[in-house]
């Protein structure tokens, strides 16, 4: 997009021209980018149920802790 707005009018059909004829690597280019995005997005995914359950491991074992922190206290 800079190349076109900077370039002059003369030379935009070259640049055109440029990035239509190299589809080859262009299409490799976004094969490339749709995969690194769908395995980010598992990626993403199972981070966020395997952070989810320590987080609620965590909880449990605190509110757990808490129970007999207070029965001892009370027992006194």
């Amino acid at each position: 997009m800079t190349a076109l707005l900077k370039a002059d009018s003369k030379d935009i059909p070259k640049i055109v021209e440029t990035l239509a004829g190299s589809g080859g690597f262009s299409l490799v280019g976004w094969v490339l980018a749709v995969v690194f995005l769908l395995v980010g997005a598992v990626m993403v995914t199972v981070l966020i149920k395997i952070y989810g359950k320590e987080i609620a491991r965590i909880s449990h074992e605190r509110n757990e802790l808490q129970k007999l922190l207070i029965e001892r206290t009370q027992s006194k």
